[in-house]
């Protein structure tokens, strides 16, 4: 369901649908917002199948910053404060080349050229709502709060579950200072722009003319709560744009907070939106956004996916995370089919934007794409396609069917993949899809890649779980290196050097 236009601008607007409930808002810290509701259709009490709550307003703290040089000086003076409890410098990171010995995507030997090349950057952020500490007012009183008899009869709630404290976090050295979202939001802003080597130095001695220059061509993020009021808005400042899609029933909405999704940002000067699809996997909370771009430089379209599939584990969720990644390979399918329908008969069918669920509010930037200008487009039927996220699912882990048979082998050969896209059918349109992180290091050491290595209380995860996938007509030549053990710390993540359970990965490729 798309967004409702003339909506009215009043805070106490309310409009209804069938069972759809929409009206905004203003939370307890007096920042404007939009929420949508929807009962499930088996009418169990405070059960929705769509509860969806959204900042509208700025940060303020965001507003008054009227640069990007401002905004870098704002990330510089949070990281001097926080160097006070502790070395919080981001970790120190390298370009990796691919090994020559592996294949690497592209089966074409000729020289490309600066023009064919592009970065992307996957990161799972972490969401505020999942990482708060204790006595922290919530910006609304939580849906189960509500229903409980022994909730407080305050307007606003603080987190005094101990289990949930910090996110279970309670490890981490100086919480109250690295896991602060009004810090951290500005520490996760300083890895998405400042992480990536060729960037690899005092962002805020940057001139004017190459702040645009900063951060990857293309990221993908999830665990996003603050899409609207606080990336959104500075991204736009270096030049990208950014898409949003929330989860329909997010469980940080249970705590008090804003509705979670996942996002992607893009360069605009280095592309255009031609289409965007997003929606729900079937029966389940988890989100997926596909978008089409058109590539400036090359004038070829690429096809780019985000997700974040079901967390946990279990031989259930396994199953669970399988039928998603199936659900959304069919839909990238479909779309890459209308590219290729599109160069193999001139024919343009997706040149708006296709939403399947609502993203209020609309984006700042507008969600209609524009038509692209294919007078000039290169591309064949090897269309590039990208999907990027947190798949929950390891490359080695014990995946099964639904009657707990285990998928044991893949036909793509590539044992990086996530196993929830083991065994797929001999005439897969994937099945010779690549993940660009090799799983064993220069000394063939398997146990040094993780893209998530955290503690809850006994609990120690390390594990590869973040990914960004390609397929035919690209070739990696480069990732971006993982921090060591060492670098890392006994304490693990989030930490005061880095602000997410999650490592921020990224890869140069050409198309």
């Amino acid at each position: 369901m798309n967004h409702e236009e003339g909506e009215d601008d009043n805070n106490n607007s309310i409009t209804k649908n069938n069972h759809l409930l929409k009206c905004k808002l203003v939370d307890t810290y007096g920042i404007q917002a939009s929420q949508e509701t929807e009962r499930s259709t088996d009418d169990t009490l405070s059960i929705y199948s769509r509860f969806i709550r959204l900042q509208t307003q700025i940060d303020p703290d965001v507003e008054e910053l009227k640069s990007a040089q401002d905004i870098l000086e704002k990330i510089k003076l949070v990281t001097e404060k926080q160097n006070k409890y502790g070395d919080a410098s981001l970790f120190s990171r390298t370009w990796v080349p691919k090994s020559k010995k592996k294949n690497t995507g592209s089966s074409n030997d000729e020289i490309m050229d600066e023009n064919n090349a592009l970065t992307i950057m996957q990161f799972n952020t972490l969401a505020e709502g999942l990482s708060v500490g204790p006595g922290i007012k919530t910006p609304f009183d939580s849906p189960r709060s509500k229903a409980s008899s022994s909730t407080s009869s305050s307007s606003s709630s603080s987190n005094k579950n101990s289990k949930k404290i910090y996110g279970g976090f309670t490890s981490v050295k100086h919480p109250e200072e690295c896991l602060l979202f009004q810090k951290r939001k500005w520490r996760l802003l300083d890895v998405i722009l400042n992480s990536l080597p060729d960037e690899n130095q005092d962002i805020t001695a940057s001139s004017s003319s190459s702040l645009d220059a900063l951060g990857p061509d293309i990221i993908a993020m999830e665990e996003v709560d603050r899409f609207h009021g606080f990336f959104e808005p500075t991204l736009e400042k270096f030049g990208y744009r950014g898409l949003f899609v929330p989860k329909f029933v997010s469980p940080c909405i249970n705590l008090g907070w804003y509705s979670d999704g996942n996002a992607l940002f893009f360069k605009r000067d280095a592309f255009k939106l031609i289409s965007l699809r997003q929606d729900s996997y079937s029966g389940f909370n988890q989100v997926y956004m596909i978008a089409t771009l058109l590539h400036k430089k090359t004038g070829k379209q690429i096809v780019v996916a985000v997700t974040h599939l079901k967390a946990s584990s279990s031989i259930a969720l396994d199953d669970v995370r399988r039928s998603q990644a199936l659900e959304l390979l069919q839909v990238v399918e479909e779309e890459v089919s209308k590219v290729i329908k599109y160069h193999s008969h001139g024919v343009d069918d997706h040149t708006t934007t296709t939403t399947t669920n609502s993203v209020m509010p609309s984006q700042h930037n507008g969600v209609s794409a524009a038509s692209a200008n294919t007078n000039n487009n290169k591309n064949n039927n090897n269309i590039p396609v990208f999907l990027l996220g947190d798949f929950n699912a390891d490359p080695d882990d014990p995946c099964t069917t639904e009657d707990g048979i285990p998928l044991s082998s893949s036909p793509s050969k590539d044992s990086s993949l996530p196993c929830c896209l083991a065994d797929l059918p001999s005439d897969s349109f994937f099945l010779s899809w690549k993940s660009s992180y090799d799983l064993e290091d220069k000394e063939g050491n398997n146990n040094s890649i993780y893209t998530t290595w955290k503690r809850r209380g006994d609990y120690v995860a390390k594990r590869v779980i973040d990914y960004i996938l390609y397929g035919e007509g690209v070739k990696c030549t480069h990732t971006l290196s993982i921090p060591s053990e060492d670098e890392i710390g006994e304490n693990l993540l989030p930490s005061l050097r880095h602000p997410s359970d999650h490592i921020s990965i990224a890869a140069k490729f050409l198309i």
